[in-house]
């Protein structure tokens, strides 16, 4: 053997001499791929594994955000305060804003579709409202017609035929009960402001022809009962009803 090429053999240093074992070469990973340089192995704390932040409807971002549940004290005078007992507040993570616990609950899908329902209870209920109060007397004129009409524009903002009307006078006929009863199953759900709209829109449709009889007048005060408005304001509106009747 040559004495030279013997020499350099050993002053050649090993690759596991250099830090890189001879067994590591070419060896691959657990998703069959040769680790890239520096490439961390994956761990138990991977954003894919973390835990989803709980999340609520903020009113002021009006959209879907993380929030935290803060521990408040109420600020009431000192002659309300009996005890300084803490309130707990929820805290959105991205405005900062504090909401009561109550918060929490707002669905705004939920939230639609029951001011929606609202919205046709309202509709539906003054139409059968002033149909019957047109039909009670037994004599259906042209001016409470038209007044009905005028009434149903305005609050849906949509033209108002014929075949409207005479669907809604047909859908009461002979069904004052159920007309009130109706009421009487929406009142849950619309504010008293329309519940006040229903019952002056009743007087005005009975005023068109230019009087308001006995019958109309007892319909009136049923349908303030069914809709919870006391008895001054059915006789306040019946009141101002014929006033304008007679202007």
């Amino acid at each position: 053997m040559d004495p030279a090429k013997s020499r350099r053999q050993q002053e050649r240093p090993s690759r596991t001499a250099q830090g890189q074992p001879s067994e590591s070469k070419g060896k691959r990973n657990e998703s069959g791929r040769r680790p890239r340089h520096n490439e961390q192995p994956p761990s138990n704390d991977d954003e894919s594994t973390a835990a989803v932040p709980p999340r609520f409807f903020c009113p002021v971002c009006k959209r879907w955000r993380p929030y935290e549940i803060k521990r408040a004290r109420k600020l009431l005078p000192r002659s309300l305060r009996t005890t300084d007992e803490p309130s707990d507040e929820v805290e959105c993570q991205l405005c900062s804003r504090t909401f009561p616990l109550t918060a929490l609950d707002y669905d705004p899908k939920a939230a639609k579709q029951e001011k929606n329902e609202a919205r046709e209870r309202f509709v539906e209920g003054m139409q059968r409202a002033m149909a019957a109060m047109v039909m009670i007397d037994g004599r259906l004129t042209f001016h409470e017609i038209e007044a009905m009409r005028s009434v149903v524009q305005q609050v849906t903002n949509q033209p108002c035929d014929n075949d409207r009307l005479d669907a809604a006078l047909h859908k009461v006929r002979g069904r004052l009960d159920e007309v009130v009863e109706y009421l009487r199953e929406s009142k849950e759900l619309l504010s008293e402001k329309r519940r006040n709209k229903i019952l002056r829109a009743v007087v005005y449709v009975a005023v068109a022809s230019g009087t308001i009889d006995d019958s109309q007048v007892m319909l009136a005060r049923r349908i303030g009962e069914a809709l919870e408005l006391g008895p001054r304001t059915v006789r306040q509106a019946i009141e101002e009803g014929e006033k304008n009747g007679r202007s």
